[in-house]
């Protein structure tokens, strides 16, 4: 499922099938996009660049519309984790969780940049 909300977009995998590899598959898209939005420049001439952030988790989907393509408003702690990420993700960067990263490691090679404190989470998160 992709919603755009104004300067960003959320993807969600696993809804409404989850399967072993989403994780690998967000991640995957992340680092996809980040390499193919490279070529697109403004007016300017500026290269535009992306920060992505990534988190894995249960969430609330409730089907909000329904047809051919059902639409879905993904809620919950992922979700908000995965804002918190891109947040803090500089230009060019895509900052995941160590859930995801639990997921992905044999795939990928990632850089742990400590723990942070994230607004609506009670705890420090790693990063």
């Amino acid at each position: 499922m992709i919603d755009h909300a104004g300067y960003g977009t959320l993807a969600s995998f696993g809804a409404p099938v989850a399967h072993d590899n989403d994780a690998d598959r967000a991640l995957r898209a992340a680092l996809d996009m980040q390499a193919q939005v490279a070529a697109i420049t403004d007016p300017c001439g500026q290269a535009l660049v992306l920060h992505t952030g990534i988190a894995s988790g249960e969430v609330v989907a409730p089907t909000i519309a329904t047809g051919e393509t059902p639409k879905y408003a993904v809620t919950g702690e992922a979700v908000n984790l995965a804002a918190r990420r891109c947040g803090i993700a500089t230009p060019g960067q895509t900052v995941i969780s160590q859930a995801t990263w639990s997921r992905v490691l044999r795939c990928f090679d990632a850089e742990p940049m400590g723990e942070k404190r994230v607004k609506g989470i009670d705890r420090p998160v790693s990063i």
